[in-house]
Protein backbone atom coordinates (compact mmCIF):
# COMPACT_ATOMS: atom_id res chain seq x y z
CA UNK A 1 0.00 0.00 0.00
CA UNK A 2 1.00 3.51 -0.75
CA UNK A 3 1.02 6.23 1.84
CA UNK A 4 1.92 9.76 1.69
CA UNK A 5 2.64 12.34 4.92
CA UNK A 6 2.37 15.58 4.38
CA UNK A 7 3.51 18.17 7.12
CA UNK A 8 5.06 21.37 7.65
CA UNK A 9 7.51 20.68 10.80
CA UNK A 10 8.88 17.37 11.91
CA UNK A 11 9.93 16.91 15.84
CA UNK A 12 11.37 14.58 17.34
CA UNK A 13 8.30 12.62 20.16
CA UNK A 14 11.20 11.99 23.22
CA UNK A 15 13.57 14.81 22.28
CA UNK A 16 12.25 17.56 20.15
CA UNK A 17 15.25 17.94 18.06
CA UNK A 18 16.19 14.30 17.66
CA UNK A 19 14.53 11.85 15.29
CA UNK A 20 15.83 8.58 14.03
CA UNK A 21 15.59 6.84 10.95
CA UNK A 22 16.33 3.30 9.79
CA UNK A 23 18.90 2.78 7.41
CA UNK A 24 18.95 1.25 4.43
CA UNK A 25 19.95 -2.08 5.59
CA UNK A 26 17.35 -1.89 8.73
CA UNK A 27 19.77 -2.80 11.22
CA UNK A 28 20.64 0.60 12.91
CA UNK A 29 19.83 4.01 13.27
CA UNK A 30 21.05 7.35 12.53
CA UNK A 31 19.84 10.53 13.64
CA UNK A 32 18.13 12.70 10.39
CA UNK A 33 19.57 16.36 12.21
CA UNK A 34 22.98 15.05 11.77
CA UNK A 35 22.68 13.86 8.19
CA UNK A 36 21.38 16.63 7.07
CA UNK A 37 23.58 19.03 4.49
CA UNK A 38 23.61 22.78 7.26
CA UNK A 39 25.26 24.55 4.48
CA UNK A 40 25.98 24.33 0.99
CA UNK A 41 26.49 26.96 -2.04
CA UNK A 42 27.12 26.99 -5.46
CA UNK A 43 29.00 30.62 -6.35
CA UNK A 44 31.16 31.75 -9.27
CA UNK A 45 34.70 33.35 -9.22
CA UNK A 46 33.08 36.60 -7.92
CA UNK A 47 30.75 37.65 -4.93
CA UNK A 48 27.97 35.67 -6.50
CA UNK A 49 25.97 32.57 -5.24
CA UNK A 50 24.32 30.77 -8.65
CA UNK A 51 22.19 28.79 -5.83
CA UNK A 52 22.72 27.98 -2.06
CA UNK A 53 21.58 27.48 1.35
CA UNK A 54 22.10 29.25 4.68
CA UNK A 55 24.28 31.50 3.39
CA UNK A 56 23.92 35.28 3.88
CA UNK A 57 26.86 36.61 1.90
CA UNK A 58 29.64 35.76 -0.20
CA UNK A 59 33.27 38.32 0.38
CA UNK A 60 36.00 37.83 -2.68
CA UNK A 61 38.98 38.47 -0.48
CA UNK A 62 41.21 38.41 -3.08
CA UNK A 63 42.08 36.03 -6.60
CA UNK A 64 41.17 32.53 -5.65
CA UNK A 65 40.12 33.70 -2.07
CA UNK A 66 36.29 33.55 -0.66
CA UNK A 67 34.97 34.14 2.49
CA UNK A 68 31.05 32.70 2.95
CA UNK A 69 28.90 33.72 5.86
CA UNK A 70 26.32 31.97 7.40
CA UNK A 71 22.45 32.74 7.77
CA UNK A 72 22.88 30.49 10.77
CA UNK A 73 25.47 30.09 12.93
CA UNK A 74 27.10 26.77 13.58
CA UNK A 75 27.32 25.60 17.02
CA UNK A 76 31.06 25.17 16.74
CA UNK A 77 34.12 25.20 14.26
CA UNK A 78 34.43 21.57 14.29
CA UNK A 79 31.76 21.08 11.25
CA UNK A 80 32.92 19.24 8.50
CA UNK A 81 33.04 20.69 4.78
CA UNK A 82 33.33 19.09 1.50
CA UNK A 83 34.62 21.51 -1.49
CA UNK A 84 34.91 21.21 -5.24
CA UNK A 85 35.48 23.30 -8.25
CA UNK A 86 35.71 23.54 -11.76
CA UNK A 87 36.75 26.06 -14.10
CA UNK A 88 35.49 26.88 -17.45
CA UNK A 89 38.24 26.00 -20.37
CA UNK A 90 37.54 26.90 -23.78
CA UNK A 91 34.28 27.98 -23.65
CA UNK A 92 33.84 24.37 -21.83
CA UNK A 93 33.95 23.24 -18.48
CA UNK A 94 36.54 21.18 -17.32
CA UNK A 95 36.93 19.38 -13.91
CA UNK A 96 39.30 20.55 -11.37
CA UNK A 97 41.29 17.40 -11.08
CA UNK A 98 43.62 17.93 -13.67
CA UNK A 99 45.07 21.36 -11.94
CA UNK A 100 43.07 23.27 -10.21
CA UNK A 101 41.49 22.23 -6.57
CA UNK A 102 39.94 24.22 -3.61
CA UNK A 103 42.35 23.80 -0.97
CA UNK A 104 41.24 22.32 2.15
CA UNK A 105 44.95 23.16 3.91
CA UNK A 106 43.91 26.89 3.67
CA UNK A 107 40.67 27.10 5.03
CA UNK A 108 39.63 28.62 7.88
CA UNK A 109 36.50 27.36 10.00
CA UNK A 110 34.79 29.60 12.71
CA UNK A 111 30.89 29.50 13.75
CA UNK A 112 29.68 32.39 11.27
CA UNK A 113 31.53 31.76 8.24
CA UNK A 114 34.17 29.88 6.22
CA UNK A 115 37.09 30.69 4.32
CA UNK A 116 38.25 28.86 0.96
CA UNK A 117 40.59 29.15 -1.17
CA UNK A 118 41.39 27.19 -4.91
CA UNK A 119 44.98 27.19 -6.12
CA UNK A 120 46.29 24.59 -8.95
CA UNK A 121 49.04 21.91 -8.01
CA UNK A 122 51.56 24.80 -8.12
CA UNK A 123 50.12 26.11 -5.12
CA UNK A 124 49.25 29.75 -6.73
CA UNK A 125 45.76 31.10 -5.75
CA UNK A 126 43.35 30.71 -8.59
CA UNK A 127 40.10 32.03 -9.29
CA UNK A 128 37.75 29.08 -10.46
CA UNK A 129 34.59 29.43 -12.57
CA UNK A 130 32.57 27.51 -10.01
CA UNK A 131 33.34 26.74 -6.34
CA UNK A 132 30.91 24.50 -4.80
CA UNK A 133 30.79 24.05 -0.80
CA UNK A 134 28.90 21.97 1.51
CA UNK A 135 29.22 21.44 5.54
CA UNK A 136 28.14 19.05 7.85
CA UNK A 137 27.56 19.88 11.59
CA UNK A 138 25.49 21.09 14.33
CA UNK A 139 23.81 24.35 13.73
CA UNK A 140 23.78 26.67 16.84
Amino acid sequence: MTSQLKVDKLQGRTTAGSISVTSEGTSVETNLQQGLCKVWVNMDAGESANDSQNVSGLTDVGTGAHTISFSNNMANANYSPSMNGKESVGGTHASDGVDRILNPSRVVYTTSDIKVTAINFSNQLRDLHTNTVNIMGDLA
